[in-house]
């Protein structure tokens, strides 16, 4: 298994319980997960593997990750040049690619040496054993984040059940929450 070809593994975990999960598949598209204890929706991570010692054996022999689809990497080399990429030297891995964004020719995937790699799996926080990265489950991309109000409304009424609050506990309730689900 390496960073050009399915399968991944994926990880997930529930921000709610910390049940933790890991699946291997055979495709990068995200789906939605949900937790077997309390049924919420779990957040995602990809585990990479690479399987290569050294630089020089990682790039040895490698074509630049599109095989015969010349369709395809003329667009991806359209994309690195618009986005100021160079790929000199470069191959593009598919297993890098940034599956939260819309461009599965993302500039960012073409690299030419492991410890890139490495660099783009840390960043990303995806687990690689090889490459020594461990996983980033708490906060996605490591940027802040500010839970959707359906969230907060549902873990709101998960909380209360039947209770009745007066404005001010509810909206202490509201900001306690929501608090809580961000990762800001």
């Amino acid at each position: 298994m390496s960073l050009f070809d399915p399968p991944y593994d994926v990880l997930y975990r529930c921000r709610k319980c910390k049940v933790k999960i890991s699946e291997t598949r055979n495709t990068l598209t995200p789906k939605d997960r949900k937790c077997p204890k309390c049924n919420k929706t779990m957040f995602e991570t990809r585990a990479v593997h690479v399987g290569l010692k050294t630089d020089t054996a990682f790039m040895s022999g490698s074509n630049d990750g599109f095989g015969n689809d010349n369709t395809s990497r003329q667009i991806a080399l359209k994309r690195a040049e618009a986005a100021g990429v160079s790929v000199a030297g470069k191959r593009f891995c598919p297993g890098l690619v940034d599956t939260q964004g819309d461009d599965q020719f993302d500039p960012n995937a073409w690299i030419s040496s492991k410890s890139e790699a490495k660099k783009r799996c840390e960043e990303k926080g995806w687990k690689s054993d090889e490459l020594g990265v461990k996983p980033r489950l708490d906060e996605p991309d490591g940027k802040p984040y500010r839970v959707c109000d359906e969230l907060v409304s549902e873990e709101i009424e998960e909380r209360l059940g039947d209770q009745t609050v007066s404005g001010k506990e509810m909206a202490d309730l509201r900001e306690t929450v929501t608090n809580e689900l961000s990762g800001e």
